[in-house]
């Protein structure tokens, strides 16, 4: 298993199973961004632009 997408975190759960699970804050911050694209009131590169400023962003 690679590097969990941003907004998700790997686990490993006692018997050995891996898996990935949703790691907040950063997980609703790609919910506001989707969002924001799917109104298409801005380009989405100003959406990641805000978005980076956001809380919880570490990138």
């Amino acid at each position: 298993m690679g590097i969990a997408p941003y907004g998700y975190i790997n686990k490993s759960h006692e018997d050995g199973k891996k898996d990935i699970a949703i790691k907040d804050p950063e997980a609703s911050n790609i919910i506001w961004a989707f969002n924001e694209i799917s109104k298409r009131h801005i380009p989405a590169d100003h959406v990641r632009l805000q978005m980076n400023k956001r809380e919880g962003v570490s990138m």
